[in-house]
């Protein structure tokens, strides 16, 4: 299924109201008033869709960017249709009537997707809409006596909602409703509760059930401990395995070829958590304090455990052993888990230079423990090639070292795939206190890293979250403001990546995209037929017809600019642009004494020389010769070796002087 047009009365905060969006460039849907529509016309467009893919390429269906001065609605629109609200005039009773009505006028709006060749038309109007069509067949849904089938049962959209955005619409800021409105959130926000669901998968909890302070295993500790950024440490490698997998070497972001991998200790979190409480306890057992402790018996059990499991063991020969290989806290983890919560369990003699797996596999464990045992070593052995992290410092107890195993790039791959494989399976011993050094990135590289790594992991995304979406027949992806950080370059780029992306990773279902944009690069990749162009007007949103604009796919950047994003102005930037225009007004000026001429010369000169448009500055510097009387200098000091460089020097000239005149306010000065 497709989405090919919505008509929507009024959004929130009415940035939308009464307007149409075509989302097809081979077809375009007309009502006959938008400010009551009770006929809704239908036209053949374009012959061909671009961005299809060839069937045996991948799924994309179609790709539409939305572009538009700020404030136009670009983001309204996106999340109006992420919102996949489209209900029937409410009946809440006769004190409700006027709040009713009010309601009701942002619900109106009227859908047409089509599916199997079959156009279909949904809408909540309460009068009935006539449709024109005369190719395809048609399927109207509307009103009758107030029950209008759900949109999402119409629909059958699994809609993805992503943004690298601070700010989010309050309407998406979970990851989903439920898993018959078939939403997913994608940004920072909705990637806690994502990251949250994860660990607690790790710990078998699913649906409703969360971890407490009772649950085996220390979860809630760990619980405490993780949150979406080391959640997203672990999507980061999963996104390297993908690139590395399909060889891909030139994408939008940046491969971390060297990356430090080391292991949380579980009494050190403990510790961590409870540390207050320790030092009560403390304090407690010292008895010339006379303090008494009425703390949890929790925090009690966990101090205990830890002081008999410390007084057992020589904790300086252990920590010796992690500065060698730090897989040992995952042995040691695991031993202290059986410790605390095996009753008879008895602490025995580990000789902590020796294969450690060696040593517990010997202990009477469980099955369970068993497998965190046989995880621990497939770890380990991956991992065993991998060099320690050297430390500069000589004192290896100073708390500036650090001690991780270095994994590079070119030997990655088994780990990389290791950590794919466990993370589908979310039961891992390791992923409980697994963590990523070196994945620090400037903003863009992040913001790029991100989109792209949770679109990868869209496949796992309803398992994590526990949700069976079975009925749904297409994917619509919303990408905002998909530009975000990007730098030009990665611009230029980014939507050959995204089709390359979504075409890798999905099999299965039907994909229609939507971008929202500020940037002409990534504008240059779409033909005008697959971009809604919104501006504002009187403080006002319309959306532009499409065919009144100049042919976006390959143009150039200052053509996009100006038609695009409605930069009326050019696309000089304003101080330069008043720099530039206040040192015309004075050419202009009648005032030519000696000392005007001596105080403002050498200024004027400056400020020409400082400007970056070849021919804009050679404009005002004849302005310049004129004022001062001084000759005036060659445009250009070589002639053009061929046809072909005059006719680019015309255009350009031409361009120039045309941006020069509108900078100057359309008159010129001779």
């Amino acid at each position: 299924m497709e989405l090919l047009y919505l008509w929507i009365n009024r959004s929130d905060h009415d940035c939308i109201k009464q307007q149409e969006f075509n989302f097809s460039p081979l077809y375009k849907f007309k009502v006959d008033d938008l400010k009551n529509p009770q006929n809704l016309s239908f036209e053949n467009k374009e012959p061909i869709n671009l961005f299809k893919s060839n069937e045996d390429e991948g799924r994309i269906n179609n790709i539409t960017a939305v572009v538009g001065s700020n404030g136009a609605g670009k983001t309204t629109l996106l999340s109006f249709i992420a919102n996949n609200n489209s209900f029937s005039k409410f009946n809440g009773g006769l004190e409700y009537e006027r709040n009713d009505a009010n309601e009701y006028e942002y619900q109106k709006s009227i859908y047409v997707f089509i599916e199997n060749e079959k156009l279909i038309v949904y809408h909540n109007l309460e009068e009935k809409l006539t449709c024109n069509f005369d190719i395809l067949p048609k399927n109207v849904f509307w009103n009758r006596e107030r029950k209008t089938a759900q949109l999402s049962n119409v629909r059958k959209q699994l809609i993805i909602y992503l943004s690298n955005a601070s700010f989010v619409p309050e309407s998406l800021l979970t990851y989903s409703k439920s898993d018959k409105t078939y939403n997913i959130n994608l940004h920072q926000r909705s990637m806690n509760l994502v990251a949250h669901n994860f660990y607690k998968a790790i710990f078998e909890k699913t649906g409703l059930d969360d971890i407490t302070e009772n649950d085996d295993g220390f979860a809630w500790v760990i619980k405490e401990n993780r949150d979406d950024r080391k959640f997203q440490e672990l999507i980061d490698i999963q996104y390297y395995q993908y690139l590395l997998e399909n060889e891909i070497n030139d994408f939008v972001g940046k491969f971390k070829s060297t990356i430090y991998i080391y292991f949380d200790n579980i009494i050190r979190l403990i510790e961590s958590k409870y540390n207050d409480d320790f030092e009560i306890i403390k304090a407690s057992n010292d008895k010339s304090s006379g303090q008494k402790s009425d703390k949890a018996p929790l925090s009690k059990t966990y101090f205990d455990k830890i002081a008999d499991f410390k007084n057992h063991y020589k904790f300086n020969e252990i920590e010796d052993v992690r500065r060698k290989n730090c897989t040992i806290v995952l042995y040691i983890n695991l031993l202290f888990e059986v410790f605390f919560y095996e009753e008879n369990f008895e602490l025995p003699t580990i000789d902590f230079n020796k294969r450690l797996y060696e040593q517990l596999k010997k202990l009477p464990l469980s099955e369970k423990y068993k497998a965190y045992l046989e995880d621990i070593k497939n770890i380990d052995d991956i991992l065993y090639l991998c060099p320690m992290n050297e430390n500069i410092i000589d004192n290896s107890d100073d708390l500036a070292c650090s001690y991780e195993k270095v994994v590079y790039k070119e030997n990655a791959s088994d780990f990389y795939k290791h950590i794919r494989n466990i993370f589908k399976e979310r039961k891992s011993f390791t992923l409980r206190y697994i963590r990523v050094k070196n994945l620090e990135m400037s903003s863009g590289e992040r913001a790029m890293q991100n989109m792209f790594s949770w679109l990868v992991l869209m496949p796992e995304l309803d398992k994590i979250m526990d949700m069976e979406r079975s009925n749904y027949t297409s994917k619509l992806l919303l990408i905002d403001e998909i530009d975000l950080y990007a730098h030009p370059e990665w611009q230029r780029k980014i939507m050959d990546q995204l089709i390359s992306t979504i075409n890798e990773i999905e099999k299965e279902k039907p994909v229609q995209i939507v971008v929202s944009s500020h940037s002409p690069l990534i504008l240059s990749d779409f033909p005008r037929q697959n971009i809604i162009y919104m501006n504002k007007r009187d403080g006002k949103t319309v959306v532009d017809n499409n065919d009144n604009h100049k042919q976006s796919f390959g143009a150039n950047i200052y053509t996009l600019l100006k038609e695009a994003f409605f930069l009326e102005n050019g696309a000089v930037g304003e101080f330069a642009k008043k720099k530039i225009y206040e040192v015309y007004e004075e050419f202009k000026s009648k005032e030519h004494s000696d000392n005007y001429v001596e105080s403002k010369q050498n200024e004027h000169q400056s400020i020409i020389n400082m400007i970056g448009d070849e021919f804009v500055r050679h404009e005002m510097q004849r302005l310049f010769d004129k004022k001062y009387g001084k000759v005036a200098q060659p445009i250009m000091n070589e002639i053009p070796p061929n046809i072909d460089e005059l006719q680019k020097l015309k255009k350009q000239l031409e361009n120039s002087l045309d941006a020069v005149n509108k900078m100057l306010g359309g008159v010129r000065y001779d």
